[in-house]
């Protein structure tokens, strides 16, 4: 009688599928390398939200007291602050020197500057009017300058904000005043954020200007 057994049929005792096996099984080390890769990419966002948001922190604007042709500049004090009040009077024109400055490292995008107050819809007997070529986009109670340039780190960028005594409008009260003036929005990589001037913004009635 033969020793030869017969191969067995039963599909359990089959010789095992390498290829089989790795799909069934994937390598535990291929989770580990999708965790690392998920944990380096929240790294990296995090630290962008970190510099970004620092960058845009430094930013900072100087606003200089109007300097007027026509009439006088009286000191006022608003929140805390001492600002050049104008006397608002017909033929009034008054500057105003604003320096958004970037002191941080990064580079940075300007995109605006509002000056509030000097829209037509103000109700203030003064009006925005273009200066050096700037012309202001006169909507509402605002006046919105489009600046739309970049700001290298370390630099600064001027502009000069101008307003004239208007006939329509008047000032209710002896004065006018409101702070954090002007503000200018900045972005950098998405990030947008707005920042404002220390210094107010008021002016002084007349017979001419008052309610």
């Amino acid at each position: 009688m033969s020793d030869i057994q017969p191969e067995s049929t039963n599909p359990s005792e089959s010789p095992s599928d390498p290829l089989h096996d790795a799909r069934a099984n994937p390598p535990k080390r291929l989770g580990f390398i999708v965790f690392a890769l998920v944990f380096l990419v929240a790294v990296f966002g995090v630290r962008w939200w970190f510099t970004t948001s620092q960058a845009l922190r430094e930013v900072f604007i100087e606003a200089s007291s109007p300097l007027c042709t026509e009439t006088e500049v009286v000191d006022l004090e608003v929140a805390g602050t001492p600002v050049g009040a104008p006397e608002v009077v017909s033929g009034m024109r008054c500057e105003v020197v604003v320096n958004i400055v970037n002191p941080g490292q990064s580079n940075l995008h300007l995109n605006k500057v509002v000056a509030r107050g000097i829209g037509p819809d103000s109700g203030l007997p003064i009006q925005a009017v273009e200066v050096d070529g700037l012309a202001p986009t006169l909507d509402g109670e605002d006046a919105t300058y489009s600046v739309d340039q970049d700001l290298a780190a370390g630099d600064l960028l001027q502009i000069n904000i101008a307003y004239e005594f208007r006939d329509s409008g008047c000032i209710d009260g002896d004065t006018f005043s409101t702070s954090a003036w002007p503000s200018a929005q900045v972005s950098m990589a998405r990030h947008t954020k707005t920042v404002s001037a220390d210094r107010g913004f008021a002016l002084r009635s007349t017979e001419e200007s008052a309610c």
